[in-house]
């Protein structure tokens, strides 16, 4: 606009700071991880409880925001990796810090790279596909049948040389049709991933979602985890 003065001075210069002030921040250390550092000492029992009664009644301390890595003994993110596990059938489990990472951590393990085209049904987050958009594969968008969750005779056709993965999202607890994509997956050489975020706990015929397959879970909308043949990795 004509006659206006676009001289700034930089903040280096005596100018205005474009950020005033830096702090204070909310802490990211909740209630769970304290405690887990409260135990790194050897304290009495009575005091251990004193401090618990604390940290119960101070309105002030927020969480859990739990993490594995304050304390060198099993932590609780442990154990929700062991009932996971268990719970599932799987041989290992993992725990991240979303359901989109576990779907990364999920492509990159089964190697989805440069040029892969993974299928993806059209009904889904969009982590489902940004996922292997992340891992420099291709998505290769679905349609999806009457159960809301990707057709298999579309998946069918949609396969050429180049596609590396399947992947299944079990939409709003209702369960893709497994036995077929499952068949599917084996008679082409593919790798099946199951996106269970939605169906958590649920079953396909008697057998657990995410039974043989890679799979990722989440407990709630930011926070998940990811598990690959028994092995928890994210999502």
């Amino acid at each position: 606009m004509m006659g206006t003065n676009l001289e700034v001075t930089l903040a280096s210069e005596g100018g205005p700071k474009a950020v005033p002030k830096l702090g204070p921040f909310p802490s990211k250390l909740g209630r769970e991880e304290l405690w887990e550092l409260v135990d790194l000492w050897d304290l009495s029992p009575r005091n251990k409880e004193r401090i618990k009664e604390i940290l119960d009644q101070d309105p002030h301390v927020e969480g859990p925001h739990l993490f594995r890595y304050y304390n060198p003994k099993p932590s609780r993110v442990a154990a929700a990796e062991d009932a996971m596990r268990e719970l599932v059938g799987a041989r290992y489990c993992l725990a991240v810090n979303s359901c989109t990472s576990a779907l990364i951590a999920s492509y990159r393990a089964l190697g989805v790279g440069m040029g892969d085209e993974v299928i993806v049904p059209a009904y889904t987050f969009f982590a489902s596909a940004a996922g292997v958009a992340a891992s420099n594969g291709i998505p290769v968008i679905v349609e999806v049948d009457d159960s809301l969750t990707l057709d298999p005779e579309a998946a069918e056709r949609a396969i050429t040389r180049r596609t590396k993965a399947i992947v299944v999202v079990h939409m709003r607890g209702a369960p893709g049709q497994m036995d077929a994509l499952t068949d599917l997956a084996k008679r082409k050489g593919l790798s099946l991933v199951e996106d269970v975020a939605q169906a958590g706990g649920g079953s396909f015929r008697g057998k657990r979602l995410k039974h043989r397959h890679d799979g990722v879970f989440q407990f709630r909308p930011l926070q998940g985890d990811v598990i690959r043949r028994g092995r928890l990795r994210d999502h």
